[in-house]
């Protein structure tokens, strides 16, 4: 395959390794869930099934990623560009869900909040060389947006 070819499809080398088939069917299903679920519960739902999906169907790809984001400044750089994208239209989505403005702070900083915690969890996942459940820690990280930082020392 040729450089331009290879380009056509991928803007930049980086996002040969954060590109996915995976965003847009999330959203979708994070828009057909019940009308009367709570939003922190749709959210945790879609979330942990595209963890479950990159786990399960793309494990070495999903470890990859993970280790090339912390290793490679370029790639985490555009990561982080990309998630503010997705960041966006996750607020979309949440606004459909709540009724809010998309465009105002709150719903704003829910959805970068969430963008964070699944880019922080990624990292953590990273360093300490895969070794504990992703499904885990992304689960931790919703709780602490949800719930702020437990107390006392753990």
């Amino acid at each position: 395959m040729s450089a331009s070819t290879v380009f056509r499809y991928f803007p930049t080398k980086e996002d040969i390794v954060i590109t996915d088939e995976y965003d847009e069917p999330l959203l979708a299903e994070l828009a057909a869930r019940p009308a009367d679920e709570p939003w922190t519960d749709s959210v945790r739902y879609v979330i942990r099934k595209a963890v479950h999906l990159a786990v399960t169907e793309q494990p070495e790809i999903t470890t990859l990623r993970a280790r090339l984001m912390l290793e490679v400044p370029a790639v985490r750089a555009r990561m982080r560009e990309t998630l503010t994208g997705i960041g966006r239209t996750l607020a979309d989505a949440i606004a459909g869900r709540t009724g809010l403005d998309p465009d105002g702070l709150e719903v704003r900083v829910h959805a970068m909040s969430l963008i964070g915690g699944l880019l922080e969890a990624t990292m953590y996942w990273a360093e300490h060389g895969h070794r504990e459940d992703y499904a885990d820690l992304v689960d931790r990280a919703i709780d602490v947006i949800e719930h702020g930082l437990p107390t006392g020392k753990s």
